[in-house]
């Protein structure tokens, strides 16, 4: 199986560099929230600046999502942290998800697990988030995953889509 080349900036260095600098939702890029839609999914992306320069777009995505329910097990949420096209941060629930270390499969987490950057898994190394997920409607996830990833919210704005 061929596998993307990342961005040549998308480093486990200089992503912990990012996650670590503080971050602003600038704009709503695109959201089928409240609308009357034939998706499956409902689904909302926001660019995310750093604070010290607003107006330079890095290409920081954060991108929210909720399967519709078809019927059986509840859907969950998603969020996950996208730069440059990549996924560098992803928290999502699973009933079973393998770890990957250096591309072997090392065990298994199971339930709220978090996707983490690193240079030879990229984003497919998972650890356990179950103990720091504890409201998994869709904004309660998301305000946790902004938390966790040092970016400012206005939950109101992100929910009027202003």
């Amino acid at each position: 199986m061929m596998r993307a080349v990342a961005h040549p900036s998308v480093t486990e260095p200089t992503v912990k560099e990012l996650l670590k600098a503080r971050k602003v939702i600038r704009r709503t890029v695109r959201s089928n929230w409240g609308t009357n839609t034939e998706a499956s999914r409902i689904e909302v992306v926001y660019d995310v600046r750093r604070i010290a320069s607003p107006h330079e777009n890095i290409g920081l995505r954060l991108t929210a999502w909720l399967p519709l329910a078809t019927g059986g097990t509840p859907p969950y949420p998603s969020v996950s942290l996208l730069w440059h096209g990549e996924r560098i941060r992803c928290v999502d629930w699973k009933w079973r998800e393998d770890v990957i270390k250096d591309n072997l499969v090392t065990g298994i987490v199971r339930r709220w697990h978090e996707h983490q950057w690193t240079d030879t898994d990229h984003g497919r190394f998972v650890v356990s988030a179950n103990h720091f997920v504890k409201n998994p409607d869709f904004w309660g996830l998301m305000r946790v995953c902004l938390k966790r990833w040092k970016i400012a919210d206005s939950t109101r704005q992100m929910r009027l889509g202003e």
